[in-house]
Formats: C-alpha cells, structure tokens, sequence
C-alpha cells in the first residue's frame, strides 16, 4: 500500500510540475510559433467566408510529435482557464471583502510585503525557473529524437 502511494504521490507531482511547464513556459511559445499559421487562416476566413470549408481542413504542420501534443494540451489548459475564470473571480471578491480590507492586514501592510515578494521573485528566482525550463526542453526534444525511431519500427510492425 505504500509503494502505491509513493507512484501516486510521484505521478501527481509529474503531472503538476509538466502542468505548470506547459502553462509558464511552453504554451507561450508553441503560440508564437503556430499562431501565425491560424492567423492566417482566420484573415482568409474573414475576408472570404466562402472559403471557410477550405481552410479548416488546413491542418498545422508541427515541427514534431512533441509540439503537437503540447499545442492540444495548451489548448485544453486554455479552455481550463476559461472554465475556472467566474470561480477565481469570485475568490478572489471573497479575498477582497474578507482579507485585504481587514484591519490588520491593512495594519502590517501585508499587500506590499505581497507585492515585495512577487517583484523579488521575479528579479531573482523566475529567471532561473526559466532556464530549468530551457533544459526541460532540451531533454525532451533529446528523448522525442531517441525515441521516434523506435515508435517508427514499432508501428510499422503493428501494421
């Protein structure tokens, strides 16, 4: 029974831990590179909306099997985001009319000491969140090239 809570414990925590890769670091980029792509296809569909039926089948070419899996759960974290959006606005209205207007946290000044410690970790940690996140990358695309030739040889012997 332990050993299996140890897997759970370490599987959520992957989890976590590839969610908030994907949210802070890899969604923001797999936009800027696809986007332009999708930007194009809406331009045409705005100015000629005759070819809608044309161009949604379209497909996006990613550079490999890792972006588009990526590109689909960023998509699914941003319809997350969507989903959550009234639920953290309504928080966050409980937080303003319970804790940010009592007297003391208004008394320590905790909404700069808050804001103190988002503008140092910033300065200080983000950047090297960032580049954990950089070697992230580079470790995976180095593991989707090992691996392709094998996925490749495996599906040619399934079928």
């Amino acid at each position: 029974m332990a050993t299996f809570a140890k897997i759970k414990c370490f599987v959520s925590s992957f989890l976590l831990f590839y969610v908030i890769y994907l949210w802070t670091y890899r969604c923001g980029q797999l936009d800027n590179l696809y986007s332009p792509l999708n930007a194009i296809k809406s331009k045409i569909a705005g100015d000629h909306p005759e070819s809608v039926e044309l161009i949604k089948d379209i497909p996006v070419v990613f550079k490999n099997e890792v972006d588009s899996f990526e590109f689909a759960a960023c998509g699914k974290l941003n319809q997350f985001e969507l989903w959550v959006k009234p639920y953290t606005a309504s928080g966050f209205a409980w937080l303003d009319a319970h804790v940010y207007s009592h007297p003391t946290f208004k008394k320590y000044a905790m909404a700069d000491k808050l804001t103190f410690a988002k503008t140092k970790y910033y300065q200080f940690v983000h950047p090297l969140v960032l580049e954990v996140f950089q070697y992230i990358e580079m470790l995976q695309y180095k593991v989707a090239e090992l691996t392709s030739p094998l996925i490749a040889k495996v599906k040619k012997s399934v079928n």
